[in-house]
């Protein structure tokens, strides 16, 4: 059994189809970007906002070490004065 479409829904077809990939890829007439290029996009600032995230932290974290270096070499020093005088 074969089916065949008339020409008029056939057209109606392919116009559908043109205006769906119109959709998905990039219309270089206008310069409006398709849905991959969008995607990829996003992607890329998704990228850029998790590394800038994970930077930041080891940042917080470098800073933790120094002032807790800081804080320690205060605590030993405060030690030693404080021995120092009260023996």
């Amino acid at each position: 059994m074969t089916l065949i479409m008339p020409p008029n829904e056939v057209q109606e077809l392919k116009n559908k189809l043109d205006r769906i990939a119109g959709f998905i890829n990039n219309d270089t007439a206008t310069g409006t970007p398709g849905l991959v290029q969008q995607v990829r996009d996003i992607r890329k600032d998704l990228d850029k906002l998790i590394d800038s995230i994970a930077l930041e932290r080891e940042r917080r974290k470098v800073w933790g070490v120094v002032f807790g270096a800081i804080g320690a070499g205060l605590v030993w020093l405060a030690q030693r004065i404080f021995s120092h005088f009260v023996l």
